[in-house]
């Protein structure tokens, strides 16, 4: 593949699945070309399947896989965004999100205890 860094072309030689291309590091990745304005590399992501996203473990983790997929028709203006921006949502439960999110430190509490500093 030819890409172009600056002023001179380069030929990069494509490797196939990594360990560390995931759901979760094409996440990073954009979620970082978004806060640094990075257009550019947006339009590169966009195009990645999500089936090379999972290639590598041959288990997916649905509900990244699920943003993964309302990002990209975002970036590309489809017209499923709809039904996409819905998937996540659908592919969550009770138990895996549990495993996603901490307890607050106001769950944590048992009852009426009161927290440190506060009335003591």
């Amino acid at each position: 593949m030819d890409r172009r860094s600056g002023q001179e072309e380069r030929h990069l030689v494509t490797t196939g699945p990594k360990p560390y291309l995931t759901a979760d590091t094409w996440l990073d990745a954009f979620y970082l070309a978004v806060i640094c304005r990075e257009a550019a590399r947006l339009d590169m992501l966009a195009p990645v399947p999500v089936s090379l996203l999972r290639a590598i473990y041959g288990v997916a983790d649905e509900y990244a896989d699920a943003r993964v997929g309302t990002l990209q028709s975002f970036r590309r203006r489809r017209d499923d965004l709809p039904t996409r921006s819905v998937r996540p949502v659908d592919v969550i439960t009770p138990a895996h999100s549990a495993r996603r999110r901490r307890p607050s430190t106001a769950t944590r509490r048992s009852g009426h205890e009161k927290a440190p500093g506060h009335g003591e």
